[in-house]
């Protein structure tokens, strides 16, 4: 029976004593309900968990996804996706550097976004013996929860426009640090449109589905009320009660739920501090 422990009051979980390098089906059926349940695991002591483990782990778990700034991929292994801020000795950044520093749920900008993220720690910053670079989580259910009624009610049958290649304010100045993306890369993501609020495939819960990193308008309403809205929707999702911030240790594995959940790094760390994370990521549904 696996072993958790609370990790925050809206979400967020530990889970004890597990090794992911040797993990059976069972034990992948309970991470998986652990996961519909807190939105967040983190699993510990991971230390020695290779790439080739990690893909195998992602494997079992569903159909993994691989990014399309595939530039970033980790060497001999296209399923892993590189966040980091290290260069190679030529001077070229080896990973994504800001590691998405803007709140965001993973390619909500495809038709099927992604539905579980897997992200093992590597190179962790660290500074007066505290390691920087926390990554924030929010509860997008526990939030819908909490809104009310007449903003329900107002957004119950709302769709918005996602997009990767239209920047958001918050992404502004993104692609100076990223690189160019190629016109093959932005072919492969046209804009997609989804429900705001979307119901969980898997649990039913109803969350907000639009985010400040991805979500560029409402449909069919007028840019002033369109923007107005959807700063609104932002600001609550971000409010502290629905929120858990992971500050990281050697050996961590996070896994998290998409559909429920948005992230964002906090950037409170630069060269000669390094940062380097390991991401597998498994395909989602159409979001309803």
């Amino acid at each position: 029976m696996l072993a958790t422990n609370c990790l925050g009051q809206a979400l967020g979980a530990e889970v004890i004593g597990l090794k992911l390098s040797n993990v059976n089906d069972s034990a992948i059926e309970e991470l998986k309900a652990a996961l519909n349940e807190y939105g967040v695991l983190c699993i510990r002591d991971q230390q020695g968990f290779s790439p080739v483990e990690q893909i195998a782990f992602a494997n079992q778990c569903g159909t993994i996804h691989e990014h399309i700034l595939d530039q970033f991929a980790h060497e001999g292994h296209p399923e892993i996706l590189v966040l980091s801020n290290e260069t190679d000795d030529d001077g070229n950044l080896i990973g994504i550097k800001d590691g998405a520093q803007y709140w965001h749920s993973d390619t909500s900008y495809e038709k099927a976004p992604l539905g579980i993220s897997i992200l093992r720690a590597g190179k962790l910053p660290e500074k007066d013996g505290k390691i920087l670079g926390d990554t924030k989580f929010a509860s997008t259910w526990k939030a819908y929860e909490a809104l009310p009624d007449d903003m329900k009610h107002r957004i119950a049958d709302l769709k918005a426009v996602h997009s990767y290649i239209t920047f958001t304010k918050a992404r502004q100045g993104r692609e100076k640090i990223r690189g160019k993306t190629t016109q093959e890369q932005k072919d492969r993501v046209p804009d997609s449109i989804h429900p705001v609020v979307r119901t969980h495939p898997e649990n039913g819960r109803k969350c907000i589905y639009v985010n400040e990193g991805f979500t560029i308008k409402i449909c069919d309403m007028p840019e002033e009320e369109s923007r107005k809205l959807l700063d609104t929707l932002f600001e609550h999702v971000k409010k502290p009660e629905f929120m858990y911030r992971h500050q990281w240790q050697p050996g961590d594995v996070l896994m998290w739920d998409n559909p429920q959940t948005q992230h964002c790094a906090v950037g409170d760390y630069d060269v000669p501090l390094y940062r380097t994370m390991y991401r597998t990521a498994l395909k989602g549904s159409v979001p309803v």
